[in-house]
């Protein structure tokens, strides 16, 4: 068994929060950058679009 397995079995809980911890931060992150690529991808220059701001300000409502 790996010095690393070991490590892992005798803090189990603190790993698995850790683990999970760095999964959602990684997600949400990628989520974004994601989103943000395909926005841009599918709407060019959103600043340029004449409902861009009516749209933002439906959705800050």
């Amino acid at each position: 068994m790996p010095l690393d397995a070991v490590a892992i079995v005798d803090s189990d809980k603190v790993s698995s929060q850790r683990l999970v911890c760095k999964l959602a931060v990684w997600s949400h992150g990628r989520i974004r950058l994601l989103a943000s690529q395909w926005a841009n991808h599918r709407l060019g220059n959103w600043e340029s679009c004449p409902y861009s701001h009516l749209f933002l300000g439906s959705l800050e409502n």
